[in-house]
């Protein structure tokens, strides 16, 4: 049986989601707003996955015909985190790529591309063999 929408919002404040955090789930659930994904290659470092990244939002915006004023102010928020996160965890130098999670929204000023959350995956030498 479905989960009753507050059972499922103390569930989550339980898993340690914020309030923004929650809304926008389940705004996604109820099909308010539609996920989208962007994933990049594997890059050699993190600064490298997030150019490629920065580089694929731009391109959607363009191919959308988002509103580039208010994408743009959203991107670079979301990009400072990313940029935080991975210089905190000290990864912007070891092999990466970026997961973008993204909403497309129409609002009074047009669509507008909103970045939603990001993971970011590392890839560390887990083995060396040698061949002669």
């Amino acid at each position: 049986m479905p989960e009753s929408r507050e059972e499922l919002i103390k569930r989550l404040r339980v898993e340690g989601f914020s309030d923004e955090q929650i809304e926008k789930i389940l705004a996604a659930l109820e099909g308010k707003i539609a996920i989208h994904q962007i994933i990049t290659r594997i890059s050699p470092s993190g600064r490298g996955a997030l150019f490629r990244l920065k580089r694929a939002f731009y391109a959607i915006l363009s191919q959308e015909k988002a509103n580039p004023k208010i994408s743009t102010e959203y991107w670079k928020e979301f990009a400072a985190k990313i940029i935080e996160t991975s210089s905190s965890h000290g990864v912007q130098d070891m092999p990466c790529r970026i997961k973008l999670e993204y909403a497309i929204k129409d609002t009074p000023e047009g669509k507008v591309i909103k970045p939603i959350a990001a993971t970011i995956e590392v890839y560390d030498k887990v083995k060396e063999i040698r061949v002669l």
